[in-house]
């Protein structure tokens, strides 16, 4: 056997990219701590002033930890998305993390500081006795802390897992049995018009359902279908949207070759409403253009006709926003409804992710009523979309926002902070106050 040994000016250089690794390693870690720190103290420091808050928000808080976890502002994930550019549940669940390793884990978090564990480590050890309460937490603490460091971390799941189980064995128990009686199927986003999906099913069912499936699939294979079996079961599974047509397949009575795909057999897909967005310049050279759909993300045009084939198409005209009348009414008509949403797809809220569609249209300006009431108060000048959350910081006070031009929006937080939302996007302009 050959030994092959580096050259020293080459073994020195690797030596001194590994000490570099390693000390980057150490800062990345100390980064962590002292992020984590700051989080506690900005967790329990954080209130928004009683005056500034209408009655019966006075007392908003929320535990977003475990058992013996401290309570926090409601607001506080408002807060702190917008200073980190992460989403409100994103910012919620950290501080949440955080709280639970200190608290409930108070060993654990002193390992932590001490740079012997990564905080995804911890975490995901804290995550292990989310159902014990603080008390046992405790306990499963106390006899895990010391192991960190010292034993590798899959290691330490294990054990961990089986201090849980010491911990509260009647609660194990009951763990047990929902895991046996938990099913469920979930779907995830779309993209490129598929989807992943999950499903925990009962191991019987499972089995008929992928021999159902291997049915089908064949029968699109011996209709002409050259496609993959993989490729084939997908469209199959697809394909039990619409019982009937399945059923045509498993009778060997189903369609022609080329007509394999759940979009061509006929399949049934319900009543829902997707929102289909060309550009005019799409419309005009269709084979190069790329559509937007609300819910399914970016498609190229060339693959539309597969996506809707099968579907009721309504094609609406193009509508110039600017032309919508605002209304007298608090109410805001459909047509209104549907301008906001195509002026702001997503919240206008620091970089929040969510759909408009799903939230509130909330007037910017208070709707006046009685003596203080004018015309034209609904419409898309004073509308915008806020999810709940925001929508009470906004009433209450506690954040503040007004448009200083067409499509830009400045936002201040309770300590000051301040942020504008364009078409771009959000940013944190240099010059505005941060008193």
């Amino acid at each position: 056997m050959e030994i092959t040994v580096l050259p020293l000016d080459r073994k020195q250089v690797a030596n001194e990219a590994l000490t570099q690794v390693q000390r980057a390693q150490e800062r990345i870690r100390l980064g962590e701590v002292e992020q984590a720190v700051a989080l506690v103290d900005l967790a329990l420091a954080y209130r928004v002033e009683v005056d500034t808050i209408i009655g019966e928000l006075q007392d908003a808080y929320v535990r977003p930890g475990n058992d013996g976890t401290p309570l926090v502002s409601e607001f506080l994930a408002l807060e702190l998305s917008a200073a980190t550019g992460t989403t409100q549940r994103t910012a919620l669940n950290l501080v949440a993390e955080v709280l639970d390793l200190k608290y409930r884990h108070p060993a654990l978090w002193d390992a932590f500081c001490a740079g012997l564990i990564p905080r995804w480590q911890a975490v995901k050890l804290t995550e292990l006795t989310i159902a014990l309460d603080v008390a046992a937490a405790h306990w499963v603490d106390e006899q895990l802390a010391p192991r960190v460091g010292r034993v590798s971390f899959p290691r330490l799941q294990r054990i961990g897992r089986g201090l849980v189980a010491r911990a509260d064995p009647e609660l194990r128990k009951r763990q047990e049995e929902d895991l046996r009686q938990d099913r469920t199927v979930r779907f995830g986003k779309p993209e490129a018009g598929t989807t992943d999906m999950y499903a925990s099913l009962e191991a019987r069912d499972a089995r008929a359902l992928d021999d159902t499936i291997n049915q089908i699939a064949r029968s699109m294979g011996r209709a002409g279908d050259a496609r993959t079996r993989e490729q084939r079961r997908a469209s199959a599974l697809g394909l039990l949207a619409d019982p009937a047509a399945a059923l045509d397949w498993l009778n060997g009575s189903a369609a022609t070759p080329g007509q394999t795909t759940m979009a061509a057999s006929g399949a049934r897909r319900g009543r829902a409403v997707v929102h289909v967005h060309l550009a005019a310049g799409t419309i005009a050279d269709p084979d190069s253009g790329v559509a937007r759909i609300e819910g399914f993300g970016p498609l190229t045009t060339g693959s539309l006709p597969e996506f809707l084939t099968g579907s009721n198409v309504t094609v609406r005209p193009v509508v110039d926003d600017a032309f919508i009348a605002p209304v007298d009414s608090y109410e805001i008509p459909e047509r209104i409804r549907d301008a906001v949403h195509r002026r702001h797809p997503v919240e206008n809220f620091p970089f929040s992710s969510r759909g408009s569609r799903s939230l509130d249209l909330d007037h910017l300006d208070r709707y006046r009523h009685g003596a203080d009431w004018e015309p034209g108060q609904t419409g898309t000048h004073n509308l915008t979309p806020l999810s709940r959350r925001v929508h009470r910081a906004k009433t209450a006070g506690a954040w503040h926002v007004m448009e200083t031009s067409t499509g830009h929006y400045a936002w201040r937080s309770p300590l000051g902070r301040e942020y504008v939302i364009d078409l771009d996007g959000t940013t944190t302009p240099p010059h505005l106050s941060r008193a």
